[in-house]
């Protein structure tokens, strides 16, 4: 279900790859470390590193189980304020997106 995960950046037409970089596996890595996600889970922890590194607002998926979850929300932003990422990710699902054509 990972290659289906969808990380949202504050602006909605944002053509910019974010890659993984050693801040975003260590990062990762510490989500494992706690028990945050399983290490089956590891492409799903990449991707929320990868939001909290480049302050994303979203991480948007249909993953209930491992991503779009407000109990491992708390648990990752705990994580990330750990450290160093001060700014909270959202992790949420598509159904809790809203988006109004007339907002910039």
């Amino acid at each position: 279900m990972s290659a289906f995960n969808l990380i949202m950046a504050r602006q909605i037409l944002v053509n910019e790859i974010l890659l993984l970089e050693s801040s975003s596996s260590q990062l990762a890595n510490a989500y494992l470390d706690n028990k945050i996600l399983p290490p089956k889970a590891l492409y799903d922890a990449q991707h929320v590193a990868i939001a909290t590194v480049n302050e994303l607002d979203f991480v948007v998926s249909w993953n209930l189980r491992h991503i779009a979850n407000v109990h491992r929300q708390k648990k990752v932003n705990a994580i990330n304020m750990l450290n160093g990422y001060t700014k909270p990710l959202q992790l949420i699902t598509p159904m809790e997106v809203s988006y109004n054509g007339s907002e910039n």
